[in-house]
């Protein structure tokens, strides 16, 4: 399950995409399959961090690493039990889910990450 606090406007849950964040009663209003629904936080899911997802949101794979291809500042290294996020030789781990790099590409460049 996802923490309301984890989640931003914009980012990709299993349900659909995040619209509209209601705090005060952890709430949260998705788009999903044209309907424009909501649900409490005990029932969003989180989408595990595939390959798949990596060239969705527009990664391509060079040599051992994903690099978005819109920026060389970003490359992924994908592992089974998550994956290594490098910039200006910054390494973090324990990114597992879709929503989670979405968070750190904003919180690092200032721009969505989004389905290419």
């Amino acid at each position: 399950m996802i923490q309301i606090n984890e989640l931003r406007i914009g980012n990709y849950i299993e349900e659909g995409k995040v619209e509209k964040i209601d705090n005060s009663i952890d709430e949260i209003y998705y788009s999903g399959d044209r309907c424009y629904l909501s649900s409490y936080c005990n029932n969003i899911n989180p989408i595990s961090l595939t390959e798949e997802w990596l060239l969705k949101l527009g990664f391509e794979l060079t040599g051992s690493f994903y690099r978005l291809k819109k920026s060389k500042l970003i490359q992924i290294i994908l592992h089974d039990d998550g994956l290594d996020v490098c910039n200006y030789n910054l390494y973090l781990h324990q990114i597992k889910h879709v929503h989670q790099l979405q968070n750190l590409y904003f919180a690092l460049t200032g721009a969505e990450l989004t389905v290419a």
